[in-house]
């Protein structure tokens, strides 16, 4: 299902890389729906378990991209000059901190509302999709709760 891409897709051009990313996109929307139609509890448990261990693969080719520019840079490490890359939830997590550098990564953003959805659970995140991730998230939630799929709204916090 979701793998990293090998390494002639990984030196591939922007657009192959893209068309490749979409792809992978679109095989696993369509095989979040169809295990939650199955209705097996463990399916689904399983497919979410490889949807986390497979993050990287949501990070988008423009922002991994850009990543690469900044994050791989040589830097300081013990005394000796070396190289960083960055970790699969860098693009986010950079986001998550306030860093203006480095805004969501409409990816990322996508997989985390994804693996809420097969929780049951409708991320706080979702509000912030667009677009193609907007569409297709909205199309898989209505799929899913035609067809009996339970799902919450997150909890809100009202501080004041």
């Amino acid at each position: 299902m979701l793998q990293a891409g090998s390494a002639e897709q990984q030196q591939a051009g922007p657009a192959e890389q893209r068309r490749a990313f979409d792809q992978r996109m679109n095989r696993m929307c369509n095989e979040v729906v169809k295990t939650i139609l199955r209705g097996s509890a463990e399916d689904v448990a399983a497919l979410r378990d490889r949807l986390v261990d497979a993050s990287a693969d949501f990070v988008t080719p423009s922002a991994a991209a850009s990543l690469s520019r900044v994050a791989l840079a040589p830097t300081d490490v013990a005394g000796g000059v070396g190289e960083s890359a960055p970790s699969a939830g860098a693009v986010g997590e950079a986001s998550a901190a306030g860093s203006p550098a480095a805004p969501a990564d409409a990816g990322v953003i996508f997989h985390s509302c994804v693996v809420s959805l097969l929780d049951h659970t409708l991320s706080p995140a979702v509000p912030s999709l667009t677009g193609p991730y907007a569409r297709a998230f909205e199309g898989m939630v209505r799929l899913v709760e035609d067809a009996g799929w339970q799902i919450t709204a997150p909890v809100m916090k009202i501080t004041g």
